[in-house]
């Protein structure tokens, strides 16, 4: 659950700070999207983003064959994909964790 959130969570902030905010975002009355509170950390959460992506993009296509038996049972370099996921994922928690905590949430 944990590593679904901060996927989630590192996606839905790139696209945030991805996307500036349309002039006047966040005047009263205003619907639109308020501008970037931290536009330097675009570049951070998207990579963030690809490296999550990219690694577990890995992780199933490695997994997408069908196991020898039927049963469930990783072959070493699955293993090492998904540790390599497990690494990126407490990586990317520490990092979103400090920077809520430092800076509160960023829009």
């Amino acid at each position: 659950m944990r590593q679904r959130l901060t996927a989630f969570l590192l996606l839905f902030l790139s696209a945030c700070a991805s996307t500036p905010g349309p002039v006047g975002a966040g005047e009263p009355g205003s619907t639109s999207t308020p501008a970037p509170t931290h536009p330097e950390l675009a570049a951070q959460l998207l990579e963030l983003a690809e490296r999550d992506q990219a690694a577990r993009g890995a992780l199933v296509e490695a997994m997408s064959s069908p196991v020898e038996g039927g049963g469930f049972q990783l072959d070493p370099g699955q293993a090492e994909l998904l540790r390599a996921v497990e690494a990126i994922d407490a990586e990317s928690t520490a990092f979103l964790r400090g920077l809520v905590a430092d800076t509160g949430w960023p829009t």
